[in-house]
């Protein structure tokens, strides 16, 4: 939920398109996942603790707004995430961004990911191009970063430039 999610790249915008395919993501989902919502902006805030209930999961969603704090803090995402999961052996994290880094570093994202067994699954919003941010600057996804993550922590890597990409990419993690 970071300011960069604002940019209309991919219509409506990218933090609109990404609530919406995540809660049609959860309606797929088998009865009894337990899913977490976590906002990331410079920081991060847990919105919904695991739990199976798709009704609490998709107010969770709902609630995302732009975080108060400006950056991508990924790492702390992390963190938060794999706090949630307590000692539960498998974690799979989808993480819905553009990517853009500018809190912390890959590498040590990608080592605390390992150190704590959390498979990344990651799914790139935004387009090569990019658009305006209400900050008038323009926000491009890294693809790169992205592809890393999701590589390096034994998950998936899906790529998302229009929101019928995103049902797409939903589809294939289920």
């Amino acid at each position: 939920n970071s300011g960069s999610m604002s940019t209309e790249d991919v219509i409506p915008s990218r933090l609109i398109a990404a609530k919406t395919e995540a809660k049609e993501f959860v309606d797929v989902l088998p009865p009894g996942v337990e899913i977490g919502v976590i906002g990331f902006s410079g920081d991060a805030s847990v919105l919904q603790t695991l739990d199976s209930s798709k009704l609490k999961v998709k107010m969770a969603i709902d609630s995302l707004d732009f975080g108060k704090i400006q950056g991508t803090n990924i790492y702390n995402a992390l963190i938060a995430a794999n706090k949630l999961f307590e000692n539960r052996q498998m974690k799979s994290v989808v993480l819905i961004s553009d990517g853009q880094l500018n809190v912390g570093d890959a590498p040590q994202i990608i080592r605390y990911a390992n150190r704590n067994n959390l498979i990344i699954n990651t799914i790139a919003v935004g387009t090569e191009e990019g658009g305006l941010t209400d900050f008038e600057t323009v926000s491009k996804v890294d693809e790169d970063f992205l592809k890393s993550l999701a590589f390096d922590s034994g998950g998936q890597f899906y790529r998302v430039r229009d929101i019928a990409s995103f049902g797409d990419s939903f589809d294939r993690l289920v």
